[in-house]
């Protein structure tokens, strides 16, 4: 893997419903972005897009990781 990287998966789905049915499915992403300079701008962009909730930061491997939730 070639750093900076972005890893996600589908953490959550969240149905809304409405008239005895699903309407709308809102589906929450974990976003983790690993990178191995603590100052990337990539978490700046990340952490300015619609829906998103910075969760934690950690470090694994010598490597920075920035955990997101986003929902879409």
């Amino acid at each position: 893997m070639n750093y900076p990287a972005i890893v996600y998966s589908i953490d959550d789905i969240d149905p809304i419903h409405a008239n005895g049915g699903v309407y709308l499915c809102m589906k929450r992403y974990s976003v983790i972005v690993i990178a191995d300079d603590p100052d990337t701008e990539i978490v700046d962009k990340i952490s300015a897009l619609p829906l998103c909730r910075f969760v934690r930061p950690y470090i694994s491997d010598n490597l920075n990781h920035y955990v997101f939730e986003i929902y879409y």
